[in-house]
């Protein structure tokens, strides 16, 4: 079985899209019970440097604040220094996720994965005070909040 895996995974890499129809494929992987994939993505100028931000998420019943069985993927390729950015991430997530309910239930199966390649060549984003980051949490928000409405406005 491990073996069969670990075969497959060459052509499961090379599958994989950057594009608009790949970010959206991925979304609607993910669902389970969900009425309707999630997925946002926008593209913005943070320090002159044209970055992405996008996110998708799943779960349709217990979503409470502290997300309950919810799952959400951030992703941007802004350069941003890992702790600031798990900062930046926190901040988002309790503006957010962590402030909606469909039905009370709250469980230990939540989670928000944010990932910074930092392939869109920005400068780099070390101070969480900064111009840049100001941008970027503008961005990182905006996709957060549009995610998690589509809880609620599927």
């Amino acid at each position: 079985m491990q073996e069969a895996l670990l075969n497959s995974l060459p052509k499961q890499v090379n599958s994989l899209s950057p594009s608009i129809a790949g970010a959206g494929s991925a979304a609607v992987a993910i669902t389970t019970t969900d009425l309707v994939s999630k997925s946002v993505a926008i593209e913005s100028k943070v320090g002159g440097t044209d970055i992405k931000v996008g996110g998708m998420a799943k779960g349709s019943g217990m979503i409470h604040p502290n997300m309950a069985t919810m799952l959400g993927v951030i992703t941007t390729d802004a350069l941003v220094n890992s702790d600031v950015w798990r900062k930046m991430v926190q901040i988002s997530v309790n503006r957010s996720f962590n402030q909606i309910t469909v039905d009370g239930d709250t469980s230990t199966n939540d989670t928000v994965i944010a990932l910074a390649s930092g392939l869109s060549g920005s400068t780099s984003i070390s101070n969480i005070n900064c111009h840049e980051a100001m941008q970027l949490q503008a961005c990182l928000d905006a996709v957060s909040l549009a995610a998690m409405q589509l809880f609620i406005y599927p």
